[in-house]
């Protein structure tokens, strides 16, 4: 797998907007779309407490270059005089519903992630909420918090998150309690990480409040692994790469080694037959790139072992090629297939149709090949 903490390979246009509320405010929004002409699930990056989109920005632009849209935006009523978590998340639902016609992530640092859970309660296409050092309102506000426990245990959706040490910006790990409250949640504990490793570019007011030591890990190391963890759980959860979860998965290379060498360590215990809330559905993947030439990718999940076939027929529906036959598989997989035929011969330009058969059930959907 391609190291996720570098940069993607996929160029991205940047737009800025505003959109106006029904109360008259306007909320600001950056949209930064990749070139990939491929439609994913979208994501959402929310700042913390008196804070603003420019410290989700490089963040935003990263997750772009792997090639999903990314919106960074701006609360209106998240500062000293003006602190209203329900109204900041109904207004992150009605630009959702605006910028975002089809299906989401919300990723959310700090207090940003609380606003996200409870907008996420409120919006049906939202696929999944990762946390980034999550906090509650406890000590602000005691109705919000035990509001936030509630809307999270409702949530049928997965609740990650990735969490730093206790500091003056997050001392009392309030925000644990919302991940023990879901119904699918993984938490995991990134050492010597401070608030401020969770914002991207930081700045001197949260260094200077927030600011931890480095006792084992340095800053660089800190920032790489949160770009990898945060890039994996986001290919994974729209559809991109499927096989990106494994970043996360005890059993894997990289998320045991994070472990032993003390560079974290879970919070709340994942359940190994839980299998981090994969579906418990066949599904089949739209190819990636799409169109494409002169390869293509046809990712699927199998929550079972199954003897499966996957075929590429023409529009009219001749066999063009069989990729795989009478093999057993469970779990996420991709297979490429070239554009060729039985013959080895390139395949004409034109609409193709991929089938998968898993037992008794079929699952196909169409391919455009451009050459």
């Amino acid at each position: 797998m391609a190291d996720l903490s570098q940069q993607g390979p996929f160029s991205f246009t940047v737009t800025s907007g505003a959109l106006l509320m029904t109360n008259e405010d306007s909320i600001r929004y950056t949209v930064f779309e990749p070139l990939n002409e491929v439609l994913f699930p979208s994501v959402i990056l929310c700042h913390g407490f008196f804070r603003n989109q420019t410290v989700m920005s490089n963040l935003a632009q990263h997750i772009a270059s792997w090639g999903i849209k990314s919106i960074s935006i701006d609360f209106n009523n998240s500062s000293l005089l003006n602190n209203d978590p329900m109204k900041d998340a109904q207004e992150l639902k009605t630009l959702s519903d605006s910028l975002v016609p089809g299906e989401l992530i919300y990723i959310g640092h700090s207090s940003g992630g609380m606003r996200s859970i409870i907008s996420a309660s409120q919006n049906s296409n939202v696929l999944a909420v990762l946390g980034l050092d999550l906090v509650n309102e406890s000590d602000v506000n005691s109705e919000i918090y035990s509001l936030s426990i509630q809307l999270a245990s409702s949530l049928s959706i997965p609740l990650w998150g990735l969490a730093g040490e206790n500091s003056s910006c997050n001392s009392s790990g309030n925000g644990i309690s919302l991940y023990s409250a879901a119904q699918s949640s993984n938490l995991v504990h990134l050492t010597d990480a401070d608030h401020c490793d969770f914002e991207d570019p930081t700045d001197f007011l949260c260094e200077i409040l927030c600011d931890g030591p480095n006792l084992n890990f340095s800053d660089e190391e800190i920032n790489k692994t949160i770009k990898t963890l945060v890039t994996a759980f986001t290919l994974w959860q729209v559809g991109f790469d499927l096989n990106a979860y494994s970043l996360w998965t005890p059993g894997y290379a990289y998320y045991d080694n994070l472990i032993a060498s003390g560079a974290a360590y879970q919070i709340n215990t994942l359940e190994k037959d839980q299998e981090l809330s994969l579906p418990n559905q066949i599904i089949l993947k739209q190819n990636y790139p799409n169109p494409f030439n002169p390869v293509t990718s046809i990712s699927y999940f199998l929550p079972l072992k199954y003897d499966i076939d996957i075929s590429i027929y023409d529009i009219r529906g001749g066999l063009i090629k069989s990729i795989l036959v009478n093999q057993k598989q469970m779990g996420h997989n991709t297979v490429i297939w070239d554009g060729k035929n039985f013959n080895n011969e390139d395949s004409s330009s034109g609409m193709y149709i991929f089938v998968l058969k898993a037992g008794e059930l079929v699952k196909t959907k169409k391919m455009l090949y451009l050459k």
